[in-house]
């Protein structure tokens, strides 16, 4: 059974090698692909600790472990985090692991995952 871009990805493989829970989350997103400079725009899907999943609304053609920096907007907190493009469902859908990240970064990600954890749960 295939996906399609209306319905959320199926990271049950992954999910199970997940050192953070995810927390499902409605935002917008920008994505910016190293070297090769292409920019796309999406909605944050989940975030955790360690990284998110954005749906694009272009194509992803960029081949897994291109190192991105992803700008996103949760809750009305803007993020700007630097990543590495894990896995790619049906060219729309992008995991993303944060890499490289500050302490401080860490903590910025960490109280706004307190915040949404107020409204919902973990998966």
């Amino acid at each position: 059974m295939s996906i399609t871009n209306t319905e959320e990805p199926k990271w049950d493989r992954v999910e199970s090698r997940r050192e953070h829970p995810r927390m499902r989350c409605a935002g917008s997103a920008e994505v910016h692909f190293f070297p090769a400079g292409v920019r796309s725009l999406g909605k944050v899907v989940d975030l955790s600790l360690g990284g998110c999943c954005i749906e694009l609304e272009d194509p992803v053609e960029e081949p897994r472990g291109t190192r991105v920096e992803a700008y996103f907007c949760v809750m009305g907190n803007t993020l700007q985090v630097p990543g590495i493009l894990c896995h790619v469902r049906n060219q729309v859908w992008a995991g993303i692991q944060f890499s490289n990240i500050s302490p401080r970064k860490a903590e910025q990600i960490q109280e706004l995952i307190e915040e949404i954890f107020g409204e919902v749960k973990p998966e």
